[in-house]
């Protein structure tokens, strides 16, 4: 994905496609073979769900301001696929690794985005504050260049997640900057000056 855009990283994104289809497809034959009812639902394959809501809420990471789920060890750089089933099964909850707190602050994939189709801010969507990618400038970009994945490429945590998670939850637990700047007799926006 270093390469992004060009068609070493679109070969790499569509073998993942391709890896993470044949273990869904895998993992809905064993479960048959067990008993139970079991279709796999690749992304190359089929629009019939969302993987990155069913992600989300299955706590493998979370929306990142790209529109991508974003992973506490990957980052963005991840392929979905899903299994549908009526196989028992103990059910995960959403996690928070602090990506909505990351995302908040860092603007590369804004910056960098050359269709312009990430937002800065959150955006109401069906009832829910997220961000959003403009579909109607990514896709277009994406068609006329053959892939893109900048945003994969750039962001920080596909490289430093787990650092960047321990570090935006750390910051969590630390009192207001207002706070800790008054117990050192500082207010924000003012500048110390060493004799």
């Amino acid at each position: 994905m270093l390469s992004a855009p060009g068609e070493a990283a679109n070969l790499a994104a569509l073998q993942g496609y391709l890896d993470v289809g044949r273990v869904a497809i895998d993992m809905a034959a064993h479960i048959r073979h067990l008993g139970w009812d079991a279709k796999a639902v690749t992304t190359m394959a089929s629009a019939e769900l969302l993987h990155i809501p069913l992600a989300i809420k299955a706590g493998l990471g979370e929306l990142g301001k790209s529109g991508l789920l974003i992973t506490r060890e990957f980052g963005a750089n991840v392929r979905l696929a899903a299994v549908l089933t009526n196989l028992p099964v103990t059910l995960d909850s959403p996690a928070d690794i602090g990506i909505a707190d990351f995302c908040a602050l860092c603007q590369l994939c804004v910056k960098q985005c050359p269709a312009g189709a990430i937002s800065l801010e959150k955006q109401m969507v069906r009832g829910i504050q997220k961000w959003v990618t403009d579909i109607g400038k990514c896709a277009p970009y994406f068609v006329e260049h053959h892939a893109c994945g900048i945003c994969l490429e750039i962001c920080p945590w596909t490289e430093h997640g787990p650092r960047i998670s321990e570090m935006m939850l750390h910051r969590r637990s630390l009192p207001p900057i207002e706070e800790r700047l008054a117990v050192q007799g500082l207010q924000r926006g003012s500048s110390v000056v060493k004799p």
